[in-house]
């Protein structure tokens, strides 16, 4: 007796019978359907200060 499993797709939510695991989603074909989706991470900016402008920023800051 084979067994059958209920697959749900990840990026269109279709759910479907299947005796194997399939390449691709029964309904939107896709190759990711088993797959979560990674939002990629905002990295923040690195600002790299040079000695002379290290200097300039305290010059400034003595003035204010």
């Amino acid at each position: 007796m084979t067994e059958r499993k209920v697959l749900t797709c990840n990026r269109c939510g279709y759910s479907w019978y299947s005796k194997r695991i399939p390449k691709n989603c029964a309904k939107c074909k896709s190759p990711y359907y088993n797959k979560d989706r990674v939002k990629p991470q905002k990295k923040e900016p690195v600002i790299v200060l040079t000695e002379k402008m290290e200097e300039e920023t305290k010059e400034i800051n003595e003035m204010i």
